[in-house]
Parts: C-alpha cells; structure tokens; sequence
C-alpha cells in the first residue's frame, strides 16, 4: 500500500494523485513513486483505490544496498551484451 495525496482535481471530476514510499532497511533503502488518475466513484469508502483504478499510472522503484544489486546483471552478462549482436 502505497499513501498519495490528490494534487489536482481535473475539469471532469477525476482526481490526479501523487505518492511516495520510502523503506529504510538495513541492507539499503527502497523508494516507490505511484502517479495517475482515478475517478471519485472508485473511492472506497475506507478511502482506499486499487492499483487497477488508476488511469495514466506511473510507478518507479529505486533501491539501494544488496536487495537492489541483487537484480542487477553481474559484469560478465554486462559485457556479453555489450558486444552482442542482436
């Protein structure tokens, strides 16, 4: 779950949404951003949307430490696509 905040209400009523969720770890950090549009209506009344709501959505993670170069390729892979053809 990610906390975002309406920071423009939209000439048809839908609401554009910003939000950002940071983890502090102790093997690094982890950064979410989530942005879009949703329509009032899809507003529940515990005032929660589900990700599939949201229009337009723009999601960007960012990590640091060892859970973040877990998922980055190792140098031998680097350099066999740097050379690779196809």
């Amino acid at each position: 779950a990610v906390s975002v905040t309406v920071v423009e209400i939209l000439a048809n009523g839908n609401l554009m949404v910003r939000g950002e969720k940071q983890l502090a770890l102790t093997e690094g950090s982890e950064v979410i951003q989530v942005s879009g549009i949703i329509r009032p209506d899809d507003v529940s009344p515990n005032n929660m949307v589900q990700s599939r709501r949201l229009a337009n959505a723009q999601i960007a993670y960012r990590g640091t430490g060892d859970m973040a170069n877990a998922t980055k390729p190792g140098w031998g892979t680097k350099a066999l696509l740097a050379i690779w053809p196809f």
